[in-house]
Parts: C-alpha cells; sequence; structure tokens
C-alpha cells in the first residue's frame, strides 16, 4: 500500500473543471510474472469548507 500526503506530495496536481475536480498522481505499477494486474484502487477523502467526502476509484491499468 502507497500513500500521499495530502499537500505538499511531489507529482499530486489538482485542477478544476466546473463542477468536476480533476487528480493526477503519480502511480508505478511493479510488473511480476506471477501477478496479473486489471486496476489500481485509489480511495481518498477530500476536504471542504462545509465537510468532507470519500471518494474510492478503481483505476485501470493499462500495459505498454
Amino acid at each position: 500500500m502507497d500513500r500521499w500526503p495530502a499537500t505538499g506530495a511531489a507529482g499530486v496536481k489538482f485542477r478544476q473543471d466546473g463542477a468536476r475536480l480533476l487528480f493526477t498522481l503519480p502511480l508505478n505499477v511493479r510488473a511480476r510474472a506471477e501477478r496479473g494486474y486489471t486496476s489500481i484502487n485509489v480511495t481518498a477523502t477530500l476536504h471542504f469548507d462545509n465537510g468532507s467526502k470519500k471518494v474510492y476509484e478503481p483505476l485501470p491499468v493499462v500495459l505498454h
């Protein structure tokens, strides 16, 4: 399991597109012969002025 601090993390970027919040995370998947990966499951807690929101997003893994 990897964790990134809420602020100041190298490579973490945020931008807003209307009502959408877009995050760029520096994620890598280590290639292992005995494992096949289909997704990286990302969880986060977003803190707003009026409360917080838990987010879960399975990100597909694409091998190049």
